[in-house]
């Protein structure tokens, strides 16, 4: 770590530059070094690769893994074998599709869906960075049906193809992208059959599931994750519509816990509990 960093980074850095009246200039160049990206490596349940992230970011995954995620990738190493397949739909800049590639091995696949460009950009960077020959990566959104759409930004929540009524900085910030049918585009592209699926769509989540319909109820897709983001979900739909919807795809043991505002819904068929 450079001496910039170590004055920013520690309470003795800290006290001795404000002794030395440089704590005014040392604040913005500590939140200007946080933003710096750098290549770290990550281990989380054991799995290792790289990220190219910056301090915030390192500290959000970190948190993520050790709280929030760490049941997704749990249940998601513990139902997976070496050469099997995995959805990840929602892949962001890689978080679940790094470790699902080291889960599955060289002879397993990671099919990832991120359609929002700059995150995409940065999950083609980090597949390379790990040169990783294992996980397919797709620019579009999953959905019922095939259209075009947008993504929005801004506001309290993550980038969302769920525009909010009353917020209109976010509805205002936008990105277009394209949105197919699961289903669909699966058997158009011969893609194979997922033995689990990871969803984080933020309020999306019941339109890719009504979508992927036939290849969740395929007897080899046995396991969901699903986040569920009540506040922005359609009308009339809830968590438990969506446990509804998974157990007529046949799932039928469900774990269920709160996330801050969120559901993490983990929903296996009974005979591949482990």
């Amino acid at each position: 770590m450079n001496i910039l960093g170590r004055l920013t980074s520690s309470r003795a850095g800290r006290g001795i530059a404000k002794k030395v009246n440089l704590d005014a200039i040392l604040r913005p160049a500590c939140r200007w070094w946080r933003t710096l990206p750098r290549v770290v490596n990550l281990r989380p349940l054991g799995l290792s690769y790289k990220m190219r992230l910056n301090l915030q970011e390192l500290s959000d995954i970190e948190w993520e893994f050790e709280h929030g995620e760490r049941d997704f990738l749990a249940a998601l190493k513990n139902h997976l074998c070496c050469g099997e397949t995995a959805l990840d739909i929602g892949a962001h800049f890689g978080e679940f599709s790094l470790p699902l590639a080291k889960i599955l091995g060289e002879r397993g696949r990671v099919l990832s869906f991120e359609p929002e460009k700059r995150n995409y950009q940065r999950l083609v960077y980090h597949v390379k960075l790990n040169a990783l020959t294992n996980v397919q990566l797709f620019r579009i959104a999953l959905g019922d049906k095939d259209e075009a759409g947008k993504i929005f930004f801004g506001g309290e929540f993550c980038p969302s193809i769920v525009p909010l009524e009353d917020d209109k900085i976010r509805r205002s910030v936008c990105e277009n992208i394209e949105i197919v049918r699961g289903d669909t585009f699966f058997a158009r592209e011969n893609l194979p059959i997922p033995h689990a699926v990871k969803i984080d769509v933020e309020g999306f989540e019941y339109a890719v599931l009504l979508g992927l319909r036939d290849t969740l109820a395929n007897p080899i897709c046995r396991l969901v994750c699903v986040e569920i983001h009540p506040e922005v979900l359609p009308p009339g739909v809830g968590g438990e519509t969506i446990t509804e919807l998974l157990r007529s795809f046949g799932f039928g043991h469900f774990e269920a816990a709160q996330r801050d505002t969120e559901v993490h819904i983990v929903a296996a068929k009974p005979a591949h509990i482990p």
